[in-house]
Order: structure tokens, then sequence, then C-alpha cells
């Protein structure tokens, strides 16, 4: 299961990587990815297509750290929802 959880994250990651209206944010643990949020900005629009934590990391507010950095991010890309 995490085997496939690490391929469908490199795969987005990739994606994420070529496009200039979508973006990419990990959070680290030591040398090791944490969780990420995927999204992207189009028309002013912030939309998260994916937000996950390792299960290891539950409960350590990753996610709202992850949630406090899209937001910082967005808030610099002229966003309005």
């Amino acid at each position: 299961m995490l085997d496939h959880l690490m391929s469908t994250a490199i795969g987005a990651l990739d994606s994420a990587l070529k496009d200039p209206n979508r973006y990419c944010i990990l959070a680290m643990k030591g040398r090791k990815i944490s969780g990420i949020a995927l999204g992207q900005i189009l028309g002013g629009v912030r939309r998260i297509d994916w937000l996950a934590v390792a299960p290891e990391c539950h409960r350590q507010g990753i996610g709202k750290e992850l949630m406090t950095a899209v937001e910082t991010k967005c808030a610099g890309e002229a966003v309005t929802r």
C-alpha cells in the first residue's frame, strides 16, 4: 500500500512541477517526506487537489502546517477564493 502511495505521490509531483499553475508543497521530518499538498491556482481560485500526511506522522499538526503553507503561497498569487 505504501509503495502505491509513494508512486502516486511521485507521479503527481512530477506533473505539478511541469505546470506553472500548479503547486506542490512538501512537509519534511528530517530527511523524509511527512506530508504533501498538491493543487492549482486558476483564474484567482485556489484548489487543493490532494493533501496527505504519512500515517506515522498523524496528529502532529503537519496537515495544518501544509494548509498554512498553501494559504501563504496563494496570498502572493492574487487568489481571491
